[in-house]
């Protein structure tokens, strides 16, 4: 399995992965590159059996999340170790959730107003 050697490329595969499905223009948009460079490294990344081609939507493959994982170690490691943005981050994972507790309590609550209002001030919190 190789390996992706350039920020772009990355960009363009975290998008297919964040995306799930889509296409090479909607992943462009995504993740602000040239939709034609999206195409490119899209059609790289079929041949290297990272990405499959669904009629033109693109959808990341177990190897390519593997090498996509692999890069973001690499590239990002540096700021990863960084203690404030490991602080920041166990804040931000805790706050998430309990966001997605909230949302998904309020789904299933069919309007009831406690629930929502366990959702707002979570938001809230997230948003300060």
């Amino acid at each position: 399995m190789s390996q992706i050697t350039d920020e772009r490329s990355f960009l363009v595969l975290n998008g297919a992965h964040l995306k799930k499905m889509a296409t090479p223009e909607e992943i462009a948009v995504a993740v602000g590159v040239d939709p034609e460079l999206a195409e490119r490294t899209l059609a790289l990344a079929v041949a290297n059996g990272w990405v499959m081609d669904m009629q033109g939507k693109f959808l990341l493959l177990p190897d390519g999340t593997a090498v996509l994982q692999a890069y973001y170690r690499s590239a990002y490691q540096e700021v990863r170790a960084d203690p404030r943005l490991v602080a920041w981050y166990d804040r931000f994972e805790r706050l998430n959730q309990q966001f997605i507790k909230h949302v998904t309590n309020w789904q299933a609550a069919d309007g009831d107003d406690g629930v929502q209002a366990k959702l707002l001030k979570t938001v809230e919190r997230l948003t300060r």
